[in-house]
């Protein structure tokens, strides 16, 4: 099972508040074999708690020349609608990212 699919069914079993908080409030952590860190890496869940509801995304890229890395979203610009951002090596330590369990080593 990939890992985007395995937290999708984790995300299947949350309550409906659980929901709507978003991953931030659903409790996946390092205590479930994540392993939750402020370092981008491609395949990642990028997670932050800004805003009203939080905001979640897919690591896509890691530039390692330079560090920049882009996400792959949806509904920050409106309603359906994909777009990427990228952003600075310096802007990580503001944001979570969850990785594979099978990467994190746990």
């Amino acid at each position: 099972m990939s890992f985007l699919l395995a937290i999708e069914k984790e995300f299947a079993l949350l309550s409906t508040e659980q929901r709507y908080a978003g991953l931030s409030g659903c409790g996946l952590n390092t205590a479930d074999g994540y392993l939750v860190n402020h370092t981008p890496s491609v395949g990642a869940v990028f997670q932050t708690d800004a805003g009203a509801l939080g905001h979640v995304a897919y690591v896509s890229a890691v530039n390692t020349t330079n560090g920049d890395w882009t996400i792959s979203e949806m509904n920050a610009k409106g309603l359906n609608v994909v777009d990427t951002r990228v952003f600075r090596p310096s802007s990580a330590r503001f944001y979570s990212f969850i990785h594979d369990k099978a990467k994190s080593g746990l």
